[in-house]
């Protein structure tokens, strides 16, 4: 699978849906500023869904913050998981991790963001 959007996002809600073991978490989310979409991708998606269990690559985003998040589309639906996400890997902005808090994109990589190929 192919990243399909990378966007600076807020996530205002977060629900569980259960399904029978793995249970999906689904966040709806604010788009602030989209970087880049896959071809075909007019509407932003106002939710976005991850598993519950990080052993299948699911995110736990908190309710009120601001990520940078990356995902793709299947099944019609937009997902994230811990393999998606576009992180950093200049040693000067001095971040380790596989998730991005806004807070914690420097202005050189999100200049950066901007010719980012999906």
């Amino acid at each position: 699978m192919n990243i399909g959007l990378v966007s600076h996002v807020k996530v205002l809600y977060k629900m569980i849906l259960p399904n029978n073991g793995l249970d999906d978490v689904l966040y709806i989310i604010q788009h602030i500023q989209t970087y880049k979409s896959s071809s075909g991708v007019h509407n932003m998606y106002s939710y976005v869904l991850t598993s519950s269990e990080s052993s299948a690559c699911g995110l736990v985003l908190d309710v009120g913050k601001e990520y940078l998040l990356s995902g793709t589309f299947y099944n019609g639906e937009y997902h994230t998981s811990t393999c998606f996400q576009v992180v950093t890997d200049d040693p000067a902005d001095n971040f380790s991790g596989n998730l991005m808090e806004w807070k914690d994109v420097t202005s050189a990589f999100e200049n950066r963001l901007h010719s980012f190929q999906c």
